[in-house]
């Protein structure tokens, strides 16, 4: 499925249902985005708590036992593991009693510092979801299991972080697309694809289009789709035209985000700037992808 506006709208996760279907449940809805993170009266060094989105199970689908409805899962014996071949920082961890070490990359989980809490709000953007979300290779707790399970006894601490901040994709100048189901345009939406609406009257003017009567169910003036709307909406999904711009990763948001675990960055899709992307919004663009 293409990256189209019109796509990173219907299918967030946080939507139930797609909009302009009528109400077509959206497949890829899951309960992080309302579920309630609340402190943890136990502390943090030597398990972390991580949320699995199912989008893990896309490359792990024996993975079902992490992907649990939003809730939050103990992890132990956290180890780096090197980088994937598509560019991403891999660490392993077991379950609490468990033997068997699971592989994930960074960007298939979510940290949440015990010291944290985190309340959906019916009021909060859908591009903020992810805002108070950390990373576990930018909280300090998660970073110091890793190196006390690293196995070259001659490594220093210092080293051991250099080696982390230098594997890193997200680094300046890095080229990224939007995440198809996470990511959320921080344009509104109506303006977007009233705009859309405009590019598609004018892709062939020799054929009759109802612009004026798309724009007014796309603002919800009317109920009923008017007339072309299903070819309108095709449209939206297939033109180049339509598709949201790749992005070039232009630098990490300053300040110490260790105590929190959360990492944002300044991403310019093309003529567009966004602020406060965090890394599980974006996929980074390379050979293997």
């Amino acid at each position: 499925m293409s990256n189209s506006w019109i796509n990173l709208y219907q299918d967030f996760f946080g939507n139930k249902l797609k909009c302009y279907t009528n109400g077509i449940p959206n497949d890829n809805y899951e309960e992080i985005s309302r579920r309630r993170y609340n402190y943890s009266p136990s502390d943090d060094h030597k398990r972390i708590r991580l949320v699995f989105p199912k989008d893990i199970l896309k490359q792990h689908p024996d993975y079902h036992t992490l992907v649990r409805s939003g809730r939050a899962i103990w992890c132990w014996g956290l180890k780096y593991e090197g980088v994937s071949t598509r560019g991403y920082r891999q660490f392993s961890f077991h379950l609490d009693g468990g033997q068997k070490r699971f592989l994930v990359n960074e960007n298939q989980t979510l940290c949440i510092p015990s010291k944290c809490s985190i309340i959906p709000s019916p009021w909060r953007k859908d591009f903020k979801v992810f805002k108070p979300f950390g990373t576990p290779f930018s909280y300090k707790h998660a970073l110091h299991m890793m190196y006390d399970n690293v196995e070259d006894p001659d490594l220093s601490r210092e080293e051991f972080d250099a080696m982390i901040e230098s594997a890193s994709p997200y680094k300046p100048g890095a080229l990224v697309r939007p995440r198809l189901g996470y990511f959320y345009p921080r344009l509104r939406r109506d303006d977007q694809l009233e705009d859309l609406a405009d590019s598609y009257s004018r892709a062939d003017p020799a054929s009759f289009k109802p612009t004026g009567e798309i724009k007014e169910h796309i603002r919800g003036d009317s109920f009923e789709p008017p007339q072309g709307w299903n070819e309108f909406m095709e449209w939206l999904k297939s033109s180049p035209v339509a598709q949201h711009p790749y992005g070039l990763l232009l630098a990490a948001r300053s300040g110490d985000t260790k105590f929190y675990g959360t990492r944002l960055y300044r991403i310019s899709f093309g003529k567009y700037i966004y602020e406060d992307i965090h890394p599980f919004e974006v996929e980074i663009i390379n050979d293997e992808i």
